[in-house]
């Protein structure tokens, strides 16, 4: 499996608010692809993770930022911090630590202060009658000591009807560095369904599986995710509650609601010129 969870103790064990902005944000041109950022824009996406697991509550808290930016209307290049960037799920940055991670290694930052970290390329080609595809691929590092680096290829594709948004974003994993430790292909298919109460007020929830192609099912996982958040103008805040592992296999637990994380997500969309 990718090793993003490579450092995380099996003991302890969104694409909600990003489907938000997209939604949010579409332009009324039907014709421009609607899951890149338009050209010169950029969009940062800061979620402050706390972990509620039994007997492990704050142990860690990290702050994971993504950072996009539209280089054209179709291609949009990003930063990643977040295991939401990089797999698609929220939830488990809180349990995991990623991007700046602020509770020390004996208290949940098993990949110390700082891990995690990846770059994608996002290209979005279709747009018609509701319906948006978009391709994208990159590097992750899941751990940077030691150096657990993987190769992403996946795809997004997301249906808009009124005030509700459906999206599933499949990803595939080939492990480049640490293959004998577990670093082989993996995939995720994160679904992700969204409704906007108001025009300001959005609510969302999120499941689908990941795992392994090789030992699936000593590897998968099923998580479910509730978010809720508010748009204002060019900013988006609000909060993400997740189980990461309502189902899994031996290794992460076995499944149940003993791992718990909450995510304090802010948004700001703003345009270099």
């Amino acid at each position: 499996m990718y090793r993003l969870f490579s450092v995380f103790p099996v003991s302890m064990l969104a694409l909600v608010l990003s489907t938000a902005s997209m939604v949010h944000a579409q332009s009324d041109d039907a014709n421009r692809p609607g899951l890149a950022l338009p050209a010169s824009a950029f969009e940062v996406v800061v979620p402050l993770n706390v972990n509620l697991s039994d007997g492990v509550a704050a142990e860690p808290i990290s702050l994971s930022p993504d950072i996009w930016y539209g280089v054209t209307d179709e291609v949009s290049v990003g930063l990643i911090h977040s295991v939401h960037g990089a797999l698609g799920f929220f939830g488990f940055d809180g349990a995991i630590g990623t991007g700046l991670c602020f509770t020390g290694e004996d208290h949940g930052c098993a990949g110390g202060a700082y891990n995690n970290l990846g770059g994608e390329v996002l290209y979005a080609f279709m747009n018609r009658d509701g319906l948006h595809f978009a391709g994208n691929g990159g590097f992750q590092a899941g751990s940077l000591d030691p150096f657990v680096l993987a190769l992403k290829v996946g795809m997004r594709s997301m249906w808009r009807s009124g005030k509700f948004a459906a999206m599933v974003a499949p990803s595939l994993f080939f492990g480049i560095t640490e293959r004998d430790s577990g670093n082989d292909e993996s995939f995720t298919i994160p679904l992700t369904a969204h409704y906007a109460v108001t025009d300001t007020i959005h609510a969302g929830v999120q499941s689908g599986i990941g795992g392994d192609f090789q030992g699936f099912a000593d590897t998968y996982f099923i998580p479910v995710s509730f978010a809720g958040h508010y748009v204002w103008n060019e900013f988006t805040v609000g909060g993400v509650f997740s189980i990461p592992f309502l189902g899994a296999s031996d290794v992460f637990g076995g499944g149940g609601v003993a791992s718990r994380t909450v995510s304090l997500v802010g948004s700001y969309r703003g345009s270099l010129w």
